[in-house]
């Protein structure tokens, strides 16, 4: 069974891990990525679940790890999320089907433990 938490933390290490080699170009990422999930027009929660969609469409797994925590972080509920993953579904077909059932399994193991480790602060 793949441990989401694990999978985050190990993400988030690699990430420190890659600005440290390339510290423009990291940073430069990741003040464009909290400048876009701030709330504006869009609550950031809405732009949490924006990006989780898109990123079961992309079948991207580290960014459905990333998003899907960052979503639970900003106040996302499961209802909400399995409302993402159905549109998604709807979309992509079969293939993120097969996905979401990842993501039911993270969400899952997101909603039992807290986290304690963090990509950006929101």
């Amino acid at each position: 069974m793949r441990r989401y938490h694990k999978e985050y933390d190990n993400l988030v290490r690699l990430m420190k891990e890659l600005e440290f080699e390339l510290p423009e170009t990291v940073a430069g990422y990741e003040k464009m990525q909290r400048f876009h999930m701030m709330d504006g027009a869009l609550s950031a929660k809405t732009k949490e679940l924006l990006a989780l969609g898109m990123s079961l469409i992309s079948r991207s797994d580290g960014c459905v790890t990333l998003h899907l925590r960052h979503a639970l972080e900003v106040g996302a509920t499961k209802k909400e999320i399995m409302e993402v993953i159905s549109v998604a579904i709807m979309m992509g077909g079969g293939p993120i089907l097969i996905q979401a059932t990842q993501v039911l399994e993270a969400l899952k193991q997101f909603e039992k433990v807290p986290a304690a480790t963090r990509l950006y602060e929101h």
